[in-house]
């Protein structure tokens, strides 16, 4: 079974704060799971490999949710070009 995003994210977020995936939700605020600066570049770059997406740094920005988040990889993945390989939808 396929993982949706917000569990992908979720699981990514919790890795690089350390925080346990039971602590991380939708709602969660970033700034309440100590997410620093280094976590944010590590969160940043492991959500752009997993979904083969580049997210707006400017939305990045604006995120102060695991869902603003989720929502900007949701947006980039209807943005990014039609791949050859993959088709419109991209790697699954």
């Amino acid at each position: 079974m396929t993982e949706s995003v917000e569990t992908r994210i979720i699981r990514i977020v919790s890795r690089a704060t350390l925080a346990p995936e039971s602590a991380v939700r939708p709602e969660t605020l970033l700034s309440s799971i100590a997410i620093g600066s280094l976590e944010q570049i590590e969160c940043v770059l492991a959500v752009e490999e997993a979904f083969q997406v580049e997210l707006d740094p400017q939305e990045l920005w604006q995120s102060r949710t695991v869902k603003d988040l989720v929502d900007a990889v949701e947006r980039a993945r209807e943005k990014r070009p039609e791949s050859p390989k993959y088709g419109t939808q991209g790697p699954k």
